[in-house]
């Protein structure tokens, strides 16, 4: 299965999630738009089978370390059936298990010296990755 997951991973088109990029940097891949149904399922499973639940807040959510970043699946009810489902990516670093443990969680004061190593601003105000993940 993390065979298949490792394959699929390259032919993403990864999308930087600007709403998010203050506070919670990642990317993300829509199903139903780039990803294609066999790609998803492949994705789906592997985070299903070997990922981990881990809090967000007062939440769990499936996350999936690998190579440094931590992927998972939001979807509205089950992800299988969610032909809108998204599969997004970060640094494993900025998983809310991480930043809480490190005390940078959003609007700590480490969080604020830390964000300008993960996101940059450009010239014209566009945000996104300083590195890519």
């Amino acid at each position: 299965m993390l065979e298949r997951f490792m394959k699929v991973l390259p032919g993403l088109e990864w999308t930087f999630a600007k709403t998010y990029a203050r506070d919670w940097p990642h990317d993300y891949v829509v199903r139903s738009k780039t990803l294609a149904e066999d790609d998803f399922a492949t994705v789906l499973a592997a985070i299903c089978q070997r990922g981990r639940d881990e809090e967000f807040y007062s939440s769990k959510t499936r996350y999936l370390r690998h190579d440094g970043l931590l992927y998972w699946v939001t979807a509205d009810g089950d992800p299988a059936g969610d032909p809108t489902a998204v599969v997004n990516r970060t640094f494993e670093q900025l998983s809310y298990q991480d930043r809480k443990s490190s005390g940078n969680l959003p609007g700590q004061k480490r969080w604020e010296e830390l964000r300008p190593e993960f996101v940059a601003v450009d010239e014209q105000g566009r945000v996104g990755w300083q590195r890519t993940p």
